[in-house]
């Protein structure tokens, strides 16, 4: 169990089985791992979709460099804030979301292209 955050703990108990067969057991870690990489792929989308957004709106506002550095925190803030009650401090957890994460990327830039970004 870690020590990371206590509210993370409920993640312990809301994925934690009765034991009492193995088939439970290993459905519940099929869901553990599910739900972590879903929860890793939409603070991806959250994330990278919300960097999109920003920059969209970039040329409407009145003061870019706060608009960027708010929006900046704000998807700081709630991406850190999702992981640590995602993985619950475990590595592996974090691991499984932060492919997730990366796979959210993937998926936008294939959607919505690189605005003419160079390739190396």
């Amino acid at each position: 169990m870690s020590t990371l955050l206590p509210a993370c703990r409920l993640w312990d108990v809301i994925m934690s089985g009765n034991g009492s067969s193995v088939k439970a057991g290993m459905m519940s870690e099929v869901v553990l791992w599910s739900v972590t990489f879903v929860g890793g792929i939409l603070l991806g989308l959250l994330f990278y979709g919300g960097l999109w957004w920003t920059v969209r709106l970039l040329p409407a506002v009145r003061r870019p460099a706060l608009w960027m550095l708010s929006s900046f925190i704000l998807r700081v803030m709630v991406t850190v804030g999702g992981f640590a009650l995602l993985t619950a401090g475990d590595w592996r957890k974090v691991a499984f979301a932060l492919f997730g994460f990366v796979v959210a990327r993937v998926a936008i830039v294939r959607t919505l292209g690189n605005g003419g970004a160079i390739q190396s």
